[in-house]
C-alpha cells in the first residue's frame, strides 16, 4: 500500500509538473504573438491593412478610401465572414452589381468573423470604423443564433474582436498552418490546445474536399455530422417559439441597445442598412420537417418570423429610419425553384446562396442608396425581384403584437446604454 501511495504520489507530481512547464511554454510562446490583436496601436502604423493575413475572408485594403469610390464596411458572424471566397461572397457580388448599376466604383469591405453576436458587431465597428475611411455600414443580424449567443451566455459580451479565425492555426484562405494562438476556454492554456486537438481527431466535423484554393469555397466550409447539423437548428428554434421569449430577454436587450448604436451612426452622417439573414429551417421546409419530427416539437408553436418582427418593432421604436432587408422571402423562393441556398450539413450560405443574397442587396443599394433605375431588370435572378425601394416590413399578427407589447416594448423603456440588465 505504501509503495501504491508513493507511486501515486510521484505519477501526480510528475503530471502537475507537466501540465506546468507546457502552461509555461504556452504563455511564453503567445506573449510573442500578441502583435496580431486587431487594435490602432498594432494597425494604425499601415497605410494599407492585409486582412487576409489576419484570417478575414477579404483582401488588402488601403485605410484611406480611393478618390472617387464609395466604401462600405460589412460586419456580422460566420454568415458574413462566409465559406465562399472572395469576390464570390455576397459582399463582393452585391458592390460588384452596385457599381454596374449606379456608374461608380463601390467597395464592400467583408469584416465578418465567426462566433459574434451584437455586442461584437459594435465593439468591432468602433475599431475598424476608425481605421477605414468609408461611407457606410452593413451589419447582418443572423436569426439562427444571434439573440441565444447572448441570452444563453454561448458568448461572452466583451470577447474580443476576431477571436477565433485572428487566431487559428489554419489560413482559411489558403489552408497553409498559420502559427497562431487558440481561443481561450479553460483556467490553464495547455488545456485550450488539448481540447483542440480532441475536436480536430474526434471525427465531429468531416473535411469538405472541395474546398481549396481554387473554386467558390474556402477552408471555412465544413460538413457537420448529421447528428449535430440537426442538434444545432433544433436549438435555434428557440428563436420562433413564444413560449421562449423570456429565456431570451437578455438577447433582446442587446438588440436593442444594438438598434440605438445604428441610430448614432446614422446621426453621425454614414448610411447603414441591416440585414435579417434567416437560418436553414426557416427558408427550407423539408428541413424544418426534418428538426420538428427528430426532437418532437409541436409545429404549431413555431413562427418562423417572430424573432424578425420583434427586432423589426425593436428598429421602429429605437432607429426608425435605418432599413431593414428580411432575406429569408428571397432565399426560401430560391429554395423553392431548385437553388441549394445553404450548402448541406455546413448551415451557412452556400456559393448560389451568396448569389442570391448579394444580388438583391447589390440591386437594393444600387436603387436606395445611388438612384439606379428601379425597373433594371437585367441583373436580377429568379426570386431576387422582392422589394427593393425602403424596408421590408413583416406583417403583425394579434399574438406577435401581444408579445412585443408585454415583453420587449417594456424592455425598450428600460434598456441600459450599455451591458446587460440586471
Amino acid at each position: 500500500m505504501y509503495n501504491l501511495i508513493k507511486n501515486l504520489s510521484l505519477l501526480l507530481v510528475g503530471v502537475l509538473a507537466a501540465l506546468a512547464l507546457g502552461e509555461a511554454g504556452v504563455k511564453i510562446m503567445e506573449a510573442m504573438r500578441r502583435n496580431k490583436e486587431i487594435s490602432c496601436a498594432t494597425l494604425c502604423k499601415y497605410s494599407v491593412i492585409q486582412l487576409d493575413a489576419l484570417n478575414y475572408n477579404e483582401t488588402a485594403s488601403p485605410r484611406s478610401k480611393p478618390p472617387g469610390s464609395f466604401r462600405i464596411l460589412s460586419f456580422g458572424d460566420s454568415f458574413a465572414y462566409s465559406i465562399v471566397r472572395a469576390p464570390h461572397h455576397y459582399h463582393g457580388l452585391a458592390a460588384n452589381l452596385a457599381s454596374e448599376l449606379s456608374k461608380r466604383p463601390v467597395r464592400i469591405v467583408n469584416l465578418g468573423e465567426p462566433a459574434v453576436s451584437f455586442y461584437q458587431y459594435m465593439k468591432a465597428y468602433e475599431v475598424w470604423g476608425k481605421l477605414f475611411e468609408h461611407d457606410a455600414v452593413i451589419f447582418n443580424v443572423y436569426l439562427g443564433n444571434d439573440l441565444l449567443d447572448v441570452a444563453y451566455g454561448y458568448l461572452p459580451d466583451d470577447a474580443p474582436i476576431h477571436r477565433l479565425f485572428l487566431h487559428l492555426d489554419r489560413d482559411l484562405a489558403t489552408g497553409k498552418t498559420r502559427s497562431v494562438a487558440l481561443p481561450r476556454k479553460f483556467p490553464l492554456r495547455v488545456f485550450d490546445y488539448f481540447y483542440m486537438a480532441y475536436l480536430h481527431y474526434s471525427g465531429a466535423i468531416e473535411s469538405v474536399p472541395t474546398a481549396g484554393t481554387t473554386g467558390p469555397y474556402n477552408f471555412a466550409v465544413a460538413k457537420l455530422k448529421e447528428n449535430v447539423w440537426l442538434d444545432n437548428l433544433n436549438a435555434q428554434l428557440d428563436n420562433f417559439d413564444a413560449s421562449k421569449i423570456d429565456k431570451l430577454r437578455d438577447g433582446y436587450v442587446a438588440a436593442i441597445q444594438f438598434a440605438r448604436f445604428v441610430a448614432r451612426l446614422k446621426d453621425r452622417g454614414k448610411r447603414v442598412v441591416v440585414l435579417l439573414s434567416p437560418n436553414q429551417s426557416q427558408v427550407n421546409d423539408n428541413v424544418l420537417h426534418g428538426v420538428v419530427t427528430t426532437f418532437n416539437r409541436d409545429p404549431s408553436r413555431i413562427d418562423l418570423d417572430l424573432s424578425a418582427y420583434l427586432i423589426q418593432r425593436i428598429f421602429h421604436d429605437s432607429a426608425k429610419d435605418i432599413p431593414l432587408l428580411y432575406l429569408r422571402p428571397v432565399l426560401k423562393c430560391a429554395e423553392q425553384t431548385g437553388v441549394s441556398t445553404y450548402y448541406e450539413t455546413d448551415t451557412h450560405w452556400s456559393a448560389e446562396g451568396n448569389q442570391s443574397v448579394g444580388r438583391h442587396l447589390g440591386r437594393w443599394l444600387a436603387i436606395n442608396w445611388f438612384g439606379a433605375a428601379s425597373d433594371d431588370s437585367s441583373n436580377a435572378l429568379p426570386c431576387s425581384n422582392a422589394v427593393y425601394e425602403g424596408s421590408q416590413s413583416i406583417r403583425g399578427t394579434p399574438e406577435r403584437e401581444f408579445i412585443y407589447a408585454s415583453r420587449i416594448k417594456p424592455l425598450v423603456a428600460s434598456a441600459p446604454v450599455s451591458g446587460r440588465m440586471q
